[in-house]
């Protein structure tokens, strides 16, 4: 049986709240494969995580990105972390056809078998709008056709767009909706359901947001806690 891939970008920091998320994947899924993208994550973690997933079926795979330039890249708020990038390099590494891209500020809470059987439809990736930016998608929660992404170099194309554009843009989000602008297919909002946003939504006099986020809610399959201060772990 195939396993259902999971992307994830983190540096040591973040190591508590990788393995929470972690945690919550396996809570209601077996047969995943993690690809945990880092440059300073000790090997014991994974020799450790290692053997909490075998009986669950799933491993996790320990990809290293040790030369790169990616701390130079401007972060547009200081709790962000350079690891966001490392998404970019998800097609040299993943040799299946197709991954799920996590950030590490995310509970699943649900099966995610009907989102992995997700058709792309000929987009190269799917995803939820942001609830800020409409025509915009948020990076959190990616489906990537990763065949596609490997056809159309897409590392090569982010990492030039990044170097141009870093400073301007906010983060790695609005790189990959530069270039995934009009080209990306949009999935139910339960997959990305953005605890945080209520705070941005009074901020900004979005009050349409309360009316629909109710309705999403107690079906959303997965939590993005995007807020500074929503730590939950």
């Amino acid at each position: 049986m195939n396993k259902k891939v999971i992307a994830m970008g983190v540096d040591s920091g973040y190591r508590d709240k990788i393995e929470t998320t972690i945690k919550s994947v396996c809570a209601h899924n077996r047969n995943v494969k993690f690809y945990i993208f880092n440059d300073d994550m000790p090997s014991e973690w994974f020799q450790l995580m290692t053997k909490r997933l075998e009986p669950l079926s799933s491993e996790i795979v320990n990809v290293k990105i040790s030369s790169h330039s990616l701390k130079n890249y401007h972060l547009p708020l200081p709790h962000l972390s350079y690891a966001a990038f490392f998404r970019y390099f998800i097609p040299q590494y993943v040799k299946e056809k197709k991954a799920l891209y996590l950030d590490a500020d995310i509970i699943v809470r649900d099966s995610i078998e009907e989102l992995f059987s997700e058709d792309f439809d000929g987009f190269p990736i799917a995803a939820v709008e942001d609830d800020l930016a409409k025509n915009t998608f948020n990076s959190g929660v990616m489906l990537i056709d990763v065949d596609a992404w490997r056809r159309e170099g897409i590392t090569k194309k982010l990492l030039q767009l990044t170097n141009e554009f870093h400073e301007s843009s906010y983060g790695d989000q609005g790189i990959l909706n530069r270039l995934f602008q009009n080209n990306w297919k949009r999935l139910p909002q339960k997959y990305n359901f953005m605890v945080g946003m209520d705070t941005v939504a009074r901020n900004y006099g979005i009050d349409s947001w309360y009316t629909e986020s109710l309705k999403v809610e107690n079906e959303a399959k997965i939590i993005h806690y995007t807020g500074i201060n929503l730590g939950i772990w």
